[in-house]
């Protein structure tokens, strides 16, 4: 039955729309390639032309403020396919949402601003975590907050439990925001409640990635929930037209019930996450739950996107001027979003997880799915391990992908060599996106260790500082450990097609 189920859902892919429109981008990338070799073999001087291209390309590249990483692949891409090369600089390399956004991306920002920004609190000296708090709270002009609750899931299970739980209590709002809604067992059980509460009169805002989501939550299914009282968008919905923008992803995994609770981590809403389904065997994931004036960090964070997709700007007063109840616990918590221009102007995942290592004194646990880092992450990571800090890094023990599996694999001999320890997840998938570093500051959200996540993707997470919850994170990790495998040995090189993946993994 299962094998069934998933032929049909196979099926179902193959003659969708996405299909067409994969199909249809190929088509305008042929017919461009084609015109263009053409009109190089005919007209002479149209190769000056060409070729005066690639040298101007060449050294605007070369110019830019960026990581040699993101550059040398533009590089080989005009010596070796000079046209191509064009084409593709043309279509892909503005990455970031259309320009038509940015008078909208204006509004919701000065709307959000006044609710979300520094107050006296923010001058609290937090000893060495103060940087990575001033380091966000300048890259992304929300607050941290104190006083507030968190609860951390060690399983997807507990996760999503607690979360039909409190979606029961709702009597006000309701924001959902994932990369992947599957439908199956889990939603059904979510579903169930929000008919019901939509019937209440709660508002109900449904956000999912267009592409994330494919095959699941078509046009007709968000009809239907719309009839039954929900407001239902598609992200970046995807068309046949080439361009950069669809590598853009809402990779955000947001749950806000009133101002009751708010939810992040790793966990899409898919029954594997709460091992309802079998796939790469058991699935590690994990999550948080926030309770206080930090809420209203997660309500901007899921507007922003939300109001960007239908172009309008939410009432920002009625929603975050609320006063919520104290929780007399020691600790900071730092909600934060990351994403491409125009939003962010800077690589806010990457330059989190680099200030939390470089500050580390004697231990940092990373958990992640990829392992595919920028330069700097992978030298940063190095350092601390050759200073003598104590870097463990946990992976899955069975892949859900093979070429990406295949460039982290490319990683461990560089990093074993310094005296970094990688853990392999033998009962399964670990898909836990979290840092923790001398057990005092730790990171939980859907920030992966990899270019998409890093440069491509809108993620989300929070910073956390001397919560009483990071003792269970500590304790997760280790017990988690048990069930690891040591890696010991580790391959210098791993074949020519990953190392070519591996040079244009930046662009991916």
């Amino acid at each position: 039955m299962k094998f069934l189920r998933k032929l049909l859902k196979t099926i179902k892919l193959l003659f969708s729309r996405y299909i067409l429109i994969i199909l249809l981008i190929l088509l305008q990338i042929v017919v461009i390639q084609i015109i263009l070799v053409f009109v190089q073999a005919t007209y002479w001087w149209v190769n000056l032309i060409v070729y005066g291209l690639d040298i101007l390309l060449f050294f605007h590249i070369m110019n830019k403020k960026e990581a040699p990483e993101f550059k040398i692949p533009w590089i080989v891409l005009f010596l070796v396919f000079p046209i191509t090369g064009i084409i593709c600089w043309v279509f892909f390399s503005n990455h970031g949402l259309r320009r038509r956004h940015n008078k909208l991306i204006r509004k919701i920002d000065n709307s959000v601003k006044p609710y979300l920004s520094f107050n006296d609190l923010n001058n609290e000296d937090l000893g060495y975590a103060t940087r990575n708090f001033n380091y966000l709270m300048n890259q992304t002009n929300y607050k941290y907050y104190k006083n507030c609750r968190v609860t951390y899931f060690e399983s997807g299970e507990k996760y999503f439990d607690s979360i039909i739980e409190d979606l029961k209590k709702a009597k006000e709002f309701i924001f959902i925001e994932f990369f992947i809604i599957n439908r199956g067992i889990l939603w059904d059980r979510i579903h169930a409640v929000l008919k019901e509460k939509a019937k209440e009169g709660v508002e109900i805002r449904i956000l999912f990635d267009d592409i994330g989501s494919a095959g699941n939550m078509n046009h007709i299914y968000m009809n239907k929930l719309r009839k039954e009282g929900m407001k239902v968008e598609a992200f970046n919905k995807a068309t046949p037209i080439l361009s950069g923008i669809y590598n853009n992803r809402d990779h955000r995994k947001i749950v806000v019930i009133d101002h009751l609770a708010a939810y992040t981590g790793g966990n899409n809403l898919a029954d594997e996450y709460a091992n309802l389904e079998e796939r790469f065997g058991h699935w590690k994931d994990t999550g948080v739950k926030v309770e206080g004036e930090a809420i209203n960090s997660f309500i901007g964070l899921f507007l922003q996107l939300y109001d960007l997709e239908t172009k309008s700007v939410s009432d920002y007063d009625k929603l975050l001027n609320y006063k919520y109840e104290k929780f007399e616990e020691e600790g900071y918590v730092m909600p934060f979003g990351d994403g491409p221009k125009p939003f962010f102007k800077e690589l806010i995942g990457e330059g989190n997880f680099l200030n939390m290592i470089n500050g580390a004194k004697k231990s940092v646990m990373i958990s992640s799915p990829y392992l595919i880092p920028t330069h700097s992450l992978v030298s940063a990571i190095r350092n601390a391990a050759l200073r003598g800090v104590d870097i463990k890094i946990m992976l899955p023990g069975i892949p859900d992908k093979k070429i990406p599996y295949g460039l982290a694999k490319s990683y461990f001999k560089y990093l074993m060599d310094a005296g970094v320890k990688i853990y392999l997840y033998t009962p399964g998938f670990n898909h836990n996106k979290c840092v923790v570093v001398d057990e005092e500051l730790a990171f939980n959200g859907t920030i992966n260790f990899d270019y998409r996540s890093l440069v491509h993707h809108f993620e989300c997470g929070v910073l956390l500082y001397k919560n009483p919850c990071i003792k269970d994170i500590v304790s997760d990790f280790n017990l988690t450990f048990e069930k690891c495998e040591l890696v010991t040995k580790a391959k210098r090189f791993y074949g020519i097609g990953i190392s070519i993946v591996n040079l244009i993994a930046p662009m991916l």
